[in-house]
């Protein structure tokens, strides 16, 4: 769903879109910013039925008509319950930010038995025109794998 669409030249001071819904993507849309950078950020978790985040991806992106300025990219999980990250990986390039991760729990349900968390794609995108969208993958595997759920949250210009 685009909130708006506007010629780059017409852009208005401020634009924003939201994304809500079960469909993990974003509609391409030219958005503003008064300093001339545009700048999208995805946060994708996993969390326990209490609401802790047992894991996180996160993709920042910034950059201008010129193209890219700066990349963020982090990843967080919930050792204090016994998860830990078995492997990452980061892939930047001059459109985006893209950040993976794998992680797992011995101790979640029954003990001895593993269940496993995957990040395999937290991307943010955006173009020299102003365009940008994000998109996410997720998966869960295991012992009571069933006990735990998707979320994701997003900043965008």
């Amino acid at each position: 769903m685009a909130v708006a669409t506007y010629p780059l030249a017409e852009t208005p001071g401020t634009a924003w879109a939201l994304a809500r819904g079960p469909a993990a993507s974003r509609e391409p849309v030219v958005v503003p910013s008064a300093d001339g950078d545009w700048y999208v950020r995805l946060n994708a978790f996993v969390r326990d039925p209490v609401d802790i985040h047992v894991s996180e991806a996160r993709a920042d992106f910034l950059w201008n008509s010129s193209g890219p300025v700066a990349w963020w990219n982090d990843r967080s999980w919930y050792s204090y319950t016994g998860w830990y990250e078995t492997a990452y990986w980061v892939g930047n390039s001059a459109t985006g930010a893209n950040t993976t991760g794998h992680y797992q729990n011995e101790a979640f349900c029954i003990p001895w038995e593993s269940t496993f968390s995957r990040h395999w794609e937290t991307r943010t995108s955006g173009w020299t025109s102003g365009h940008w969208e994000w998109s996410y993958s997720m998966g869960k595997w295991g012992d009571c794998s069933d006990l735990l759920s998707y979320g994701y949250w997003t900043v965008t210009p």
